[in-house]
């Protein structure tokens, strides 16, 4: 049996073509291995134990009820905002009650020493 020049033409690209095709899948699958063994590696390097995740959730529990604790103590010192308002009036009549007191004591003994102007 004899073959043509243009049969073993067809031929020879056929078998390249197969072998392309064939190269093409054994790169992807390489590169597919070669991704999934760079996966591996990076898990291995940044995997965490059950014991140091319960360490961490056990230490993330303490902090939390630390913090709790110090936002109840912090809401029974702190001074509400009615109450500084109270204060600060309370503040202002006593001080008005000493200028008034001063007014009239001073315009008895000492008429005119102190000037409201001033004030």
């Amino acid at each position: 049996m004899s073959f043509g020049a243009d049969v073993w033409w067809l031929l020879v690209l056929a078998v390249g073509a197969g072998l392309s095709i064939i190269g093409f899948f054994l790169k992807r699958t390489m590169h597919t291995q070669d991704s999934h063994g760079e996966e591996i590696e990076h898990i291995k390097r940044s995997y965490v134990t059950k014991e140091e995740l319960r360490e961490v959730k056990t230490e993330l529990k303490q902090g939390l009820k630390k913090t709790q604790s110090d936002v109840e103590e912090i809401k029974e010192r702190m001074l509400t905002k009615d109450e500084f308002y109270r204060t600060q009036n309370q503040t202002e009549a006593k001080i008005d009650k000493i200028y008034d007191l001063l007014i009239s004591r001073g315009g008895q003994h000492r008429a005119g020493c102190i000037k409201e102007e001033n004030i």
